[in-house]
Order: structure tokens, then C-alpha cells, then sequence
């Protein structure tokens, strides 16, 4: 039976890396870099987290190598990088932690800051390899798009201008939109193991989110900081994190005064993309004051 065992466990190893390395090869082809980034950090993760749960810390990590090792067969060296800082370091990284049964609050912080890292270093090989040059010709393109259907000239300072603080919160964005996947990932993942048979606690629902007070205070330290292009992606990161805590406050009282679950969601929506101020706002008074009474963070 051991043995059974073993080459069953060889077998979906060596499967789960082969067709992850294949799957790779169709995803590249993809034309949209924000498709491809949603595979290889959202989707692409999940069959080795399971595999990790399943077997152990040791088949979950050899699957990764055998897909960087098939990658690097079509792409060289690059192959095997893109494999382990993105997939791979989310499918290590989150799969350790189910594997390990660490809290779910801590679990969704391991998977927050895996992506966080896998966005630094995605931005770091998009500079060095001059994927942010392409980026900009695209900013410059959009902006052309917009005046051109607004019908305005734009004069070659704005547009310059516009472009340029864009380019800065680049990194911001980037940490941002790899958090936004890392939370993705976290509840498909959980979600996945669940539907196998595994014993996964639940995350606490949105409407309890509350984030350390000092989140507030190191945003009004940034802001009275002189504006330089690292405090400008602080501040923009944190005001990010405050309008989330804000969206929570919107949810628990939406709950606590029997609003329908429809109308709450409508009015989010409308507020994030016509009053995102206001969500920011709320949340800054809730990370200061404690809006909803809560004491300290719920696990």
C-alpha cells in the first residue's frame, strides 16, 4: 500500500508539473499582460496548493521545480523565474499555510504579502527588461484617445504631466492589484480545498475587517512628509487599505440596519465609482475612533 501510495504521489507530481509547464506555454500567447497576470498569480497556483495539502511541503514544491524546469526549456533562464515568483511563490506560500492550519486572518496576510512580493519583483523584471517603456507608449496613447474624444487639445505639459504621475504610482498599483489577486487566490484556494475534503476555517466576513490604528497615523505621517515618488506610492497604498476599511463599515451597517443585500452592494459599487473619498474617509474615522465598537481584531 506504501508504495501504491508513493508512485500515485510521483505520478501527480510529475502530472500537475507538466501540465502546469504546457499551460504556461498557452498563457504567454496571451495578448492582454493583466489576463496573463490573473493565471500565473490567481488561477495557475490552486492545482499546487492542493497538491502541497495533499502530500506534503515536498510534492508541492518538486511540481513548481518541474514546471520551472519545463518553462526553462522554451524560455531559457526568465522561464524558470517568471515559474517561481509567481505561481510558484503563491502555491509555497499559501499551501504552507493550509498545509500548517495557521489562522485564516494570518493565512490571507501570508497570501497579501506573497503577492505583494511577487509584485515587486514583477515590476523590478518589467523595468530591467523594458516592459514600463511600453507601458508609458501606452499612457501616451490613452491620453491621445481621451483628447481626441473630448475633443480638446491637451496642451504637451498636461499630457506630459498626466503621464508622468501616472508612472510614478506604477509601483503602487502594481502592489495594489497583486494584493487584490493574493485575497482572490486565498479564497479560490480555500474554497478548492474544501470542495476535496479538507477541514479549512472560514475567513471573518468583510463587515468585521479592521486594520491596526497606526495604518491612520503613518498616513498623516507620509502626507505631511515632503512628496517624493516613494512616500507618493505609501500614501497611495494606504488610502487604498482606509477606503477598504471603509467599504467594511458600509457592509456592517448595512447588516445591522436589515438593508437588503442588493441595494448595499448597488450602493458600494456606485459610491467606489462616483465617491471614493467618502468610503476613504469613513474608513480613516473607523481606523481612529472605532465606528462599529469593535475592540481589537477578531482571528
Amino acid at each position: 500500500m506504501g508504495e501504491e501510495i508513493k508512485a500515485k504521489e510521483r505520478r501527480d507530481i510529475f502530472l500537475v508539473g507538466i501540465l502546469g509547464g504546457i499551460f504556461s506555454l498557452g498563457v504567454v500567447r496571451i495578448p492582454e499582460l493583466i489576463i496573463q497576470l490573473i493565471f500565473l498569480i490567481v488561477i495557475m497556483p490552486l492545482p499546487y496548493i492542493y497538491l502541497l495539502n495533499k502530500y506534503g511541503h515536498r510534492s508541492g514544491t518538486l511540481a513548481i521545480i518541474w514546471t520551472g524546469m519545463f518553462n526553462s526549456l522554451f524560455f531559457g533562464f526568465m522561464g524558470l523565474v517568471i515559474a517561481l515568483i509567481s505561481f510558484g511563490l503563491l502555491g509555497v506560500t499559501i499551501g504552507g499555510a493550509f498545509y500548517e492550519k495557521i489562522k485564516p486572518s494570518r493565512t490571507a496576510l501570508i497570501s497579501v504579502i506573497a503577492s505583494g512580493i511577487s509584485g515587486l519583483l514583477f515590476y523590478y523584471l518589467a523595468y530591467r527588461y523594458g516592459i514600463i517603456q511600453s507601458m508609458k507608449g501606452w499612457f501616451i496613447e490613452s491620453v491621445n484617445i481621451w483628447e481626441e474624444i473630448l475633443r480638446t487639445e491637451i496642451p504637451i505639459n498636461l499630457k506630459r504631466k498626466i503621464v508622468d504621475d501616472i508612472m510614478t504610482i506604477i509601483p503602487g498599483m502594481t502592489i495594489i492589484i497583486f494584493i487584490f489577486f493574493g485575497l482572490i487566490t486565498y479564497y479560490l484556494s480555500a474554497a478548492l480545498l474544501r470542495y476535496r475534503g479538507f477541514d479549512i476555517p472560514k475567513l471573518k466576513p468583510i463587515k468585521k475587517w479592521m486594520f491596526p490604528r497606526w495604518i491612520a497615523f503613518l498616513y498623516f505621517l507620509f502626507e505631511i512628509m515632503p512628496k517624493d515618488p516613494v512616500s507618493v506610492n505609501v500614501i497611495f497604498i494606504l488610502t487604498f487599505i482606509l477606503m477598504s476599511e471603509g467599504i467594511a463599515v458600509v457592509v456592517y451597517y448595512g447588516d445591522k440596519w436589515g438593508i437588503y443585500s442588493w441595494i448595499r452592494n448597488t450602493i458600494i459599487v456606485i459610491g467606489i465609482m462616483l465617491f471614493s473619498i467618502s468610503f476613504f474617509i469613513l474608513g480613516l474615522v473607523d481606523n481612529l475612533f472605532q465606528l462599529r465598537g469593535f475592540k481589537k481584531q477578531e482571528e
